[in-house]
């Protein structure tokens, strides 16, 4: 097992963390020009097709892709590493063709059931085929993350986002396609970049195949198959029900709301692609202080993907003024989902896939569907819009209870419990408070000061846990200086 450095770490943090602080950026800054040139119906068909295509997808990718994360270091010997890669894309892109020819012979009446208006087809079809290719270039980044090839992970994951974000003003702004031009550019700055790092990665490594670790993959990854479909299906259903219990502009808020906080899951995945490789490791060594070993090295990373979410929830109000000023009703519906988003980071632990208990976690899956579709229900009838928000993260703090209990079954993590109820709770009550002052109508003066004082609460809590040190400021100092200065090769490490 290759243990990283305090340093390494840190600088792999950052490098994972750029490419996200520039992406999340990104949206922020075009968010503004889509909302002049999208209506809230657009946004609310987006979220939904979106859905479709991530349900249809998770049956094309048939679990391969947590499969192949785990695999990975298993197959990550020279030839073995290769065949493992170029196995599981080319199944993959056979896969999906034979969805997609499904999805397109149904499009109509699959886009009438679901938007209720189908003149959306087209935004479903380009739904599906980003998925697909977002798909195949998460093996390829995988390759790269689980490799520590950070560098090139992150200057890649830029270069998409950039381009994407372009090509979609474009389409949307000059060329006129609506929500289409806004699904489109993504698909196709993704599926630029994918060409261009597997050239690449082809070059070093030349493609072969193996049905040795395609099989492997496939017998980890079809028992995943039913929970992949169902948590898209119980992560979509407050939209959907939203869709048939209020209206399609109210799908669009909350869409718009769960855009921005979104941030945050896509941050804790900047900070899984650093921790992930290391506790696989872990869990791979056998050693008997793996447990407690994964437990301190996880502290950190629950600080600063929190730090994000904190930042989120308690200033959506500030955020929303900036990047969406008409759309107000959604600035709960940001600070709720964000704390149900900072949840997730107990829920990226691999400790059921490591111990290739898919079935249990397809099970999980089911109940997590009925948990979150009846806490989703009875928040929209009771609240409404922001109804679904409260559903939301009530059944996902249900559910990432339940999971903890079992995954704990399968690897015992040793939690530093203590830090985490002082992280997350201090979260919690920051952005509890906040939503309470704002519906009592206090002064923004007092809710910005009260804002302000948490945000220093949480700044003092990380220099107490010790992670907020001269030391680690200095590291990550010394990266941006120079790790920046030269263009990270795209095979070292390989």
């Amino acid at each position: 097992m290759t243990t990283l450095s305090k340093s390494q770490q840190i600088t792999n943090t950052s490098l994972y963390m750029l490419p996200l602080v520039i992406g999340n950026l990104v949206p922020l800054v075009t968010l503004p020009i889509f909302i002049r040139f999208l209506t809230e119906e657009d946004f609310g068909a987006q979220a939904l097709v979106t859905a479709y295509a991530s349900v249809a997808g998770g049956v094309a990718a048939v679990g391969l892709p947590t499969a192949y994360d785990r695999n990975f270091f298993q197959y990550r010997e020279g030839r073995q590493s290769a065949a493992l890669l170029y196995s599981v894309v080319l199944f993959s892109i056979l896969s999906f063709a034979v969805v997609g020819l499904g999805t397109w012979q149904f499009s109509a009446p699959l886009t009438e059931w679901l938007v209720g208006q189908v003149r959306y087809e087209d935004a479903l079809m380009w739904a599906f085929w980003a998925t697909a290719v977002t798909t195949v270039k998460g093996y390829y980044f995988a390759y790269l993350r689980n490799n520590e090839q950070a560098g090139t992970f992150a200057t890649w994951t830029i270069a998409e986002r950039l381009i994407g974000a372009v090509l979609s003003v474009g389409l949307v702004v000059w060329a006129g396609w609506g929500v289409v031009g806004l699904i489109a550019g993504q698909m196709l700055g993704t599926l630029l970049v994918t060409v261009v790092v597997a050239v690449q990665i082809a070059r070093a490594h030349p493609p072969c195949v193996s049905w040795t670790p395609l099989a492997d993959s496939l017998t980890l990854g079809y028992p995943l198959l039913p929970r992949i479909v169902l948590s898209v299906v119980g992560s979509s259903a407050d939209k959907y029900l939203l869709s048939h219990m209020a209206t399609l502009g109210g799908v669009g808020i909350y869409s718009v709301g769960q855009r921005v906080a979104n941030i945050t899951f896509t941050y804790m995945t900047a900070v899984q692609n650093v921790f992930s490789p290391q506790v696989y490791s872990h869990m791979f060594s056998g050693s008997a202080g793996a447990g407690a070993a994964i437990g301190r090295y996880l502290t950190p990373f629950a600080y600063v993907s929190t730090l994000v979410s904190f930042l989120i929830a308690v200033f959506s109000e500030e955020i929303l003024r900036i990047v969406a000023p008409t759309w107000e009703a959604a600035i709960a519906i940001v600070t709720i989902l964000t704390l149900m988003y900072s949840l997730q980071f107990f829920g990226k632990m691999p400790q059921l896939q490591f111990a290739r208990q898919s079935w249990l976690i397809s099970g999980l899956a089911v109940v997590g569907v009925v948990v979150n579709t009846v806490c989703s229900a009875l928040g929209i009838w009771w609240l409404g819009t922001v109804g679904a928000a409260w559903g939301t993260l009530a059944g996902a703090a249900i559910m990432i209870a339940i999971s903890i209990v079992v995954g704990q079954r399968a690897f015992r993590i040793e939690w530093e419990t203590r830090n985490l109820l002082a992280i997350f709770g201090l979260l919690f009550v920051s952005a509890f408070v906040t939503i309470t002052l704002r519906e009592l109508e206090v002064a923004y003066g007092v809710r910005l000061a009260v804002k302000i004082a948490s945000a220093g609460a949480f700044a003092w809590l990380g220099v107490w846990l010790g992670l907020l040190t001269r030391e680690n400021l200095r590291v990550v100092t010394q990266m941006v200086s120079s790790r920046f200065r030269r263009a990270p090769s795209p095979h070292a490490g390989a």
